[in-house]
């Protein structure tokens, strides 16, 4: 079968599910920074569509998203990639784009948030069966335990590569920090699971009868009895009745654009009209082009990628004016605006909606109040179990003097106090955190930052800061890979601009789910161990093979000294004394 026909049969299975897929990452990567997702999707006429295609890109977008930049052409360029620790997609996704960038501009070095010094992963790398070292990468990926800038090093055998972010004495503090909030984490629910009662209680009788309504589309769209269309359109006829501005709301604007241009093709229409199109564009292209277009059809993980590519030579040679391709069109203006999105700030636009919205429905100053009190609770919780966002920290710091005041006014004067050891603890360790922003400036420009100021900053608005950036960048500018976790991206970025540091974030896509990556995550934390430096790399490669000889391993671990193994069928097997046996091999 020749490459046209392969790909035109492809077409013949191409559904609203497929389109749907393309547009998950966008909700997910949403849902995971706020419960709140699709009501911010609120249809707005006279608002216009790109028609343009991305003329700068840094990487291929079923991988990533650019999701904040800052440019002064002061010299080097820092790329930070956002983390989403021990979720096996993400930790691929950052391989990838570490791949590209390596290829495109040859990376020397990769900073890594949780690591110190240089990173060494040649224990990995000298496994020489290539089925046997997938092996053991996939196991470590699965469970949570090798992160993505790791696994590129190995499949590079660039054993060097990484290099640790962190002040060795700071990372261990904080560690001892955070180990005390998991072993608290029990008592912790159960005080905030009081002060959701007492609240709750309090409360009613302060809220409108129209916010009472919202607080019950929210409740049940959290629980999943109503789906994103229906609560979409609950909240939209809420908001009908207030005199909100959405102009303010650019991200949101955008983000129900993408709603609307969904529905603006026809799925089955659009299956021909493709088929056709490869069969134009296979006269109008070189054998070389049209090869490389349609290779990546057959490659899921190159799949959104050949629809953009396609759709773009298709525009570059004015074929998507004609008529016939008018679903195609439609469908080129819904990846751009998917393209376009920024998910960070659909989050942050998205609490600011909500607020106001039930601020307009407020009837009383007790009532403001109220919202004002629910929204900080629900920033205790996540401040007190280590969930809390940087953004969210700075402001919730701001406002807690405020929420203890109206909280005794309100609902009680007792039960706060019950919580004042674990303020204490959650304190020290988010002060921690914003410290261990200004040691990764140092790790990677040898001077420490200098302390924070917090609030937003102002952009030179005049400028692209994206293309400018992405023009250093291929120009030649020097660039500096650092790979932190979200708490840090923010704080991070913000010290790079007040450093007067060029950057540019990218936020890998995340489309399965991560409730199993939080579990991974404290499950290896509560193991306390370092795969990088400690037993793994103390284990000959010899005994790591002869283990996996056995059977088909579910899961690696380190316990202290020794290695246990699991296997699917249940067995398991220690193997103890490892820096011995190590030392007796090699002597």
């Amino acid at each position: 079968m020749n490459i046209l026909k392969s790909v035109k049969k492809k077409f013949k299975n191409f559904s609203l599910k497929k389109i749907t897929a393309i547009f998950t990452t966008v909700c997910f990567v949403f849902s995971i920074v706020s419960v709140q997702t699709a009501y911010a999707a609120m249809p707005v006429s006279n608002v216009s569509v790109p028609t343009n295609l991305p003329s700068k890109t840094l990487i291929p977008f079923n991988l990533g998203r650019i999701t904040d930049a800052y440019y002064s052409n002061s010299g080097d360029i820092v790329i930070n990639i956002q983390d989403l620790h021990s979720h096996e997609q993400t930790q691929r996704n950052i391989s990838s784009i570490l791949s590209i960038l390596d290829k495109n501009f040859g990376l020397k070095d990769i900073y890594l948030e949780g690591a110190t010094g240089t990173v060494n992963t040649q224990w990995l790398s000298n496994i020489k069966d290539n089925a046997t070292k997938q092996k053991v990468l996939n196991t470590l990926l699965a469970n949570g335990r090798l992160t993505g800038g790791e696994y590129f090093a190995v499949q590079t055998n660039r054993n060097n590569i990484i290099k640790g972010l962190e002040d060795k004495n700071l990372y261990s503090k904080n560690f001892k920090i955070l180990s005390d909030m998991y072993n608290k984490e029990t008592e912790i629910k159960n005080y905030i699971s009081v002060l959701n009662n007492l609240f709750n209680k309090k409360s009613e009788q302060y809220i409108s009868d129209e916010n009472k309504k919202i607080n019950k589309i929210i409740e049940s769209y959290k629980q999943e009895k109503i789906k994103t269309n229906k609560y979409i359109e609950l909240l939209l006829k809420k908001a009908q009745k207030t005199d909100i501005n959405l102009s303010k709301y650019g991200t949101i604007i955008k983000f129900a654009q993408i709603i609307s241009k969904q529905k603006a093709f026809d799925v089955k229409k659009l299956n021909g009209e493709i088929a056709e199109l490869l069969t134009e564009l296979k006269e109008k292209l070189n054998f070389r082009e049209y090869k490389a277009l349609t290779e990546k059809a057959n490659k899921k993980e190159f799949e959104v990628e050949f629809y953009f590519d396609l759709l773009k030579k298709a525009k570059d040679l004015n074929l998507l004016t004609d008529k016939k391709y008018t679903n195609t069109g439609a469908f080129l203006e819904y990846l751009v605006l998917n393209q376009n999105i920024n998910t960070i700030n659909l989050a942050n636009e998205e609490k600011l909606f909500v607020n106001e919205l039930k601020d307009k429905f407020a009837k009383t100053q007790a009532e403001k109040d109220m919202y004002f009190l629910q929204q900080n609770l629900e920033y205790l919780s996540q401040y007190l179990t280590n969930k809390m966002t940087a953004k969210d920290y700075e402001s919730f710091s701001k406002n807690l003097p405020k929420f203890k005041l109206l909280w005794e006014k309100h609902i009680d004067i007792d039960n706060l106090t019950n919580l004042t050891e674990y303020f204490d603890l959650a304190d020290n360790f988010y002060k921690n955190n914003v410290e261990r922003n200004r040691v990764f400036i140092k790790s990677v420009f040898g001077k420490k930052a200098n302390n924070p100021v917090d609030g937003l900053r102002i952009k030179n608005a005049s400028i692209n800061h994206k293309d400018k950036v992405l023009d250093a960048i291929a120009n030649g500018r020097k660039i500096h890979v650092v790979i932190t976790g979200g708490f840090h991206t923010y704080g991070f970025n913000k010290l790079l601009e007040d450093e007067n540091i060029n950057h540019i974030v990218i936020t890998p896509n995340v489309t399965e789910e991560t409730t199993t990556a939080e579990t991974l995550y404290k499950n290896v934390f509560n193991e306390q161990y370092d795969i990088t430096s400690t037993t793994f790399a103390n284990m000959p490669v010899s005994q790591i093979i002869a283990l996996l000889n056995k059977g088909e391993i579910k899961d690696i671990k380190a316990v202290g000294n020794s290695v246990e193994i699991e296997y699917v069928s249940g067995a398991k097997e220690t193997l103890s004394d490892l820096s011995q046996q190590q030392t007796a091999e090699e002597t």
